[in-house]
């Protein structure tokens, strides 16, 4: 019950959050127009930034915001940093890493999701049920994506050798047939994508690796909205 509380609370308390921090931006920078960058694509989790730009919540206090997509939160800091945009969703662990090895300048201002949602996915046929299991593998995933970042750690936990694992780089829209078409082991993917990849696989079965054992490291900065 308190899962399900949290998924249809969580657009509410998120779009509450954005239109403050929007109202904070905007009086600080006396600028009309605001760019906001994703995290990663636009899906169904960005859809309450819409909702209240076609409800006019921005419009109601001089914003003209456009909502452009990014290949990942690496990228997405980026953008907030050189300011092309003014803010971003991105991931908290990836702005720990820009902030702590570029000396990125770019803060956390909100949170949006209280859990980390990273996670590798894989066909069932794989053979992969256990973490090991990705020693010798091949996962692909996005040139910016947090995930293989994080994955380094996630093997160290583990107990095994992360270079042992292949990563290759490729399109977002490449993932699904990546993985169903068994060119690649597995992919990175957060669990909210998982009905996208369902819709891709058809009858082929797959299954999540989550990364619980790196909350300690994300779960206080899971997801956010971020800016300079």
């Amino acid at each position: 019950m308190n899962r399900i509380r949290f998924v249809s609370n969580a657009p509410r308390l998120a779009l509450g959050i954005f239109a403050a921090v929007m109202v904070a931006v905007s009086a600080a920078a006396a600028a009309d127009h605001v760019v906001f960058v994703t995290d990663y694509g636009l899906y169904g989790r960005h859809a309450y930034y819409f909702v209240a730009m076609e409800k006019g919540y921005y419009a109601a206090e001089n914003l003209d915001v456009e909502i452009v997509r990014s290949q990942g939160s690496a990228n997405t800091i980026k953008q907030v940093a050189n300011g092309t945009a003014q803010l971003g969703f991105a991931d908290a662990f990836a702005v720990v890493l820009g902030r702590a090895n570029d000396d990125v300048p770019v803060k956390l201002v909100a949170m949006i999701y209280p859990k980390p949602p990273h996670a590798v996915y894989v066909l069932k046929s794989s053979g992969i049920a256990k973490p090991q299991d990705f020693v010798g593998k091949t996962l692909a995933d996005t040139a910016f994506s947090s995930v293989p970042k994080l994955f380094s750690t996630y093997a160290k936990i583990s107990g095994f050798d992360p270079s042992n694992t292949k990563w290759i780089a490729t399109n977002s829209d490449a993932l699904p047939g990546l993985l169903t078409s068994k060119r690649v082991d597995g992919i990175g993917q957060f669990t909210v994508g998982e009905p996208l990849l369902a819709a891709a696989r058809r009858r082929r079965r797959s299954s999540a690796f989550p990364m619980p054992m790196l909350a300690l490291i994300i779960t206080a900065t899971a997801s956010s909205l971020l800016t300079t």
